[in-house]
């Protein structure tokens, strides 16, 4: 009884191995299929301040403001005029005289004293003697997006041609600038791959693609791009730009999708990927 049980015990036994052992076989060998037709992308990762793009309104001639037309952080169209600006030398220095009339006037009324009322009329009269401002000219801006501009010191002396007066920043396109070297997979980077980045300040993800290469070895200088960007983020980027623009930059890691290849190669071999 007990030798018949013992062999039953030993079938059984046997039995449950090879279940056991064609299961494991099974699944080993379903696996390595799947490995073979799972991609996995291969990356290249640039580190650069994402940032928004921004272009410099400026003018040829050398120019004096005469007033903006847009307020900081107010929000502009292409072809919009943003500025009037006096270009004739001679209309300049009048209005420069004129507003120096007008600081020395307010300046007597703010503080009266013996003797001032006299320079006061003087300086009235010649107020009203100058000439008219002549015709000033619309300064326009080629962008569209949010608008900033420092007024103030520039409305006191002519500028010369070609400084920005404003500049105009689109927050709904970011851009990263980066340079990477080629033993790092920079010959790998080309135009229109997908790139993704993660702001984990933030919680947000994006993703874009290569806009720009220029290969000078050893490196290569890349602009990434992003577009849809999520409204958390074109926040961000407005209260640094009209709040404090000297703020620190957000710098981080972008992945760079320059090919891809099996899960199978990626876990057990070192092979050239697929692009």
């Amino acid at each position: 009884m007990r030798a018949n049980r013992r062999s039953w015990l030993t079938r059984r036994f046997v039995f449950l191995s090879e279940v056991l052992g064609y299961s494991l076989s099974g699944a080993i060998f379903v696996g390595l299929i799947v490995t073979l037709f799972i991609r996995v992308d291969i990356t290249v990762r640039a580190t650069a301040e994402l940032q928004p793009t921004c272009h410099d309104v400026t003018h040829p001639e050398d120019f004096l403001i005469v007033e903006y037309l847009a307020e900081n952080g107010a929000s502009v169209i292409a072809n919009q005029p943003i500025a009037r600006v006096l270009l004739d030398p001679v209309a300049q220095q009048r209005s420069l005289a004129r507003r120096q009339l007008l600081d020395s006037v307010s300046l007597l009324e703010d503080n009266e004293a013996d003797g001032s009322a006299a320079a006061l009329i003087e300086l009235k009269r010649a107020l009203a003697n100058l000439p008219p401002i002549e015709d000033s000219k619309s300064i326009i801006t080629s962008w569209s997006g949010v608008l900033r501009h420092e007024g103030a010191p520039w409305q006191s002396r002519v500028m010369s041609g070609g400084t920005p007066l404003a500049l105009v920043c689109d927050f709904q396109t970011l851009e990263m600038r980066a340079r990477i070297g080629e033993s790092d997979g920079g010959d790998d980077i080309a135009v229109g791959q997908r790139t993704r980045v993660v702001i984990e300040s933030l919680d947000a993800l994006m993703v874009g693609e290569v806009a720009e290469v220029h290969r000078n070895e050893p490196y290569n200088d890349i602009r990434l791009e992003f577009s849809e960007i999520p409204s958390i983020v074109q926040g961000h980027f407005f209260e640094a730009f009209v709040g404090d623009p000297n703020g620190d930059p957000l710098v981080l890691q972008a992945d760079i999708i320059v090919g891809s290849r099996s899960l199978f190669m990626e876990m057990f071999g070192r092979g050239e990927h697929a692009k």
